[in-house]
Parts: structure tokens; C-alpha cells; sequence
């Protein structure tokens, strides 16, 4: 019969996890032609990591961040590794770069349930432009206000709303 065993006296015994990436959103940015975008998402665990941005299978950085930029309008794929001791992790980018800024705007609203003859507020976020541009709110495809940042919904029958 044999018994083996072992003893990790002074020594301590540490797994560190492996890097992750935290991308802004679901990793879609758009930019004007010409103009510059700064990628720059957060990590965990990347302490002492390196960085690889690649292009169309070519390394264009090896910084936390990389700057963009396209004097062409179309889609831009960028994926990014970063890679420690522990592992790697990876996220691929897409960058939309068009002839004009596009205007973006952001309800921070889900389903939502309002009782009949009650009212309730929606807000949303216009990202400006340099170009003017026109906001219309509907509901079931009927326009009820032109308000950029909220907009007073009030049910006045049971029913479903589709409000954009």
C-alpha cells in the first residue's frame, strides 16, 4: 500500500480568473466618414493582460483602446482578444460609418401596464446631430405628439399600445 501526499506550507495557491471584456451596448457604434471613434470598453481581471484589435484578419492595435476611423462609408468589423495568464476572451465590434451622422434615440421603457384613465410618462434620449431632424411619436401608427424628450401616454380603453 502506498499513501501519498502533499503539504503547501507558505506557499498560497491562487486561480485568478480569466479576463473579460465589457462592451458599451451590444457593440455597435456608428461614426461619420472622416471622423474618429474611440473604442475603449471595460475589463475585469485583465491586470497585466495584452490587447490585439484586429481588422479583416490583420492586428491594427495592441492598446487598452484603438481609435477608428474610415474616409469610406460602410461596416467595419473589429475584433478584439484580450489575453492573460488565466485565458482570453474576445468580442467582435461592428463600426457603421455613413455619409452623415444618423440620429439615435433611446426610450429606456419596456412593456408596461397602465390602468384606464391613469397616465404615464415616457422619456427618451435624442443623441444630437449637426443636422436637424424630426421626432413623431405613435401609438398604433397614429402620430400624437412631436415632443423630442417625453411623451404622456394615457389608455382610455383596455387594450395593447405599440408606442414608438
Amino acid at each position: 500500500m502506498v499513501i501519498a501526499s502533499s503539504c503547501n506550507r507558505d506557499e498560497v495557491i491562487t486561480t485568478q480568473p480569466a479576463p473579460e471584456i465589457i462592451l458599451e451596448g451590444d457593440g455597435t457604434y456608428s461614426v461619420m466618414i472622416g471622423e474618429e471613434i474611440r473604442l475603449k470598453p471595460d475589463y475585469r481581471n485583465a491586470e497585466g493582460a495584452t490587447f490585439e484589435w484586429r481588422m479583416d484578419e490583420e492586428v491594427v492595435g495592441t492598446e487598452r483602446a484603438y481609435v477608428f476611423m474610415s474616409e469610406e462609408v460602410g461596416e467595419y468589423y473589429i475584433t478584439l482578444t484580450v489575453t492573460t495568464d488565466a485565458g482570453s476572451d474576445s468580442e467582435e465590434m461592428r463600426i457603421d460609418v455613413t455619409a452623415h451622422e444618423t440620429p439615435a434615440i433611446d426610450i429606456a421603457m419596456e412593456d408596461i401596464v397602465v390602468a384606464v384613465g391613469y397616465k404615464q410618462t415616457i422619456m427618451a434620449t435624442l443623441r444630437k446631430t449637426e443636422h436637424e431632424c424630426e421626432v413623431r411619436w405613435t401609438v398604433n401608427d397614429e402620430e400624437v405628439a412631436t415632443d423630442v424628450t417625453t411623451y404622456e401616454f394615457e389608455a382610455t380603453e383596455v387594450g395593447t399600445y405599440h408606442i414608438v
